[in-house]
């Protein structure tokens, strides 16, 4: 996995650009997360334009470009509600819409929202959009409860019968990986066979910058751990 926001001004060879795609499979972000944090900010159609061109030509899924709703319940965000991250957002996927280059990339529909009932707002402001896939973000994306429900949702209003990917954002407990393994088997056998969940964490990345690495994963009766 790759971001726009960490790599959209990367120059030179790197290995994404020089990858063989037929043997790897590379999911790219749009940026929200430095966006959430006030290391990336976006101008109008130039900088749209720019992250949209990078993931069609590096990734081979990817997150839509999305506003994080997260950061609202905390002081210094310049989005002051989930329905103002949302107006940005639904500009976004307008544009991604109507200039993305038709076949080279597959987009994952991104769904924030900071309670259940966001989160569900969200999606039916979203669902209209006709990408490839989903990314489920924001605090509610480690709700199994909602997970399942939004799932449901998407199945009944065939909003999921068509595509391909599933991301789950900023996950890494490895519980997490056995359910939503559970979850993929579910949707394959009664849904969709060939829909695959994928998740991540940036957590390798900054653990290595402390000269950290993760070790094998240590199994308890009450957790599991790396």
């Amino acid at each position: 996995m790759t971001s726009a926001g960490q790599a959209l001004t990367q120059k030179g060879d790197n290995m994404f650009a020089g990858r063989d795609r037929s043997k790897t499979t590379i999911v790219a972000d749009s940026g929200g997360y430095q966006i959430a944090h006030n290391r990336l900010s976006i101008n109008g159609d130039k900088d749209r334009l720019k992250i949209l061109r990078w993931l069609e030509d590096t990734a081979d899924y990817a997150m839509t470009l999305d506003v994080p709703s997260g950061p609202v319940m905390k002081k210094g965000y310049k989005f002051n509600s989930t329905q103002d991250c949302l107006k940005a957002t639904l500009e976004h996927l307008d544009y991604f819409q109507k200039n993305r280059v038709a076949g080279k990339i597959k987009f994952l529909n991104v769904i924030q929202g900071n309670t259940p009932a966001e989160c569900m707002a969200w999606y039916d402001a979203v669902k209209h959009y006709d990408f490839e896939g989903w990314a489920i973000a924001g605090p509610m994306r480690h709700n199994l409860h909602y997970l399942c429900r939004l799932i449901l949702t998407m199945a009944r209003e065939n909003k999921i019968q068509d595509k391909s990917w599933i991301h789950i954002l900023g996950t890494c407990e490895l519980e997490a990986g056995v359910l939503f393994t559970a979850l993929q088997r579910a949707i394959n056998l009664t849904i969709n066979k060939d829909l695959r969940i994928s998740y991540d964490t940036s957590s390798p990345f900054r653990l290595i910058s402390k000269f950290l690495v993760y070790s094998m994963p240590e199994f308890g009766t009450n957790r599991m751990v790396l």
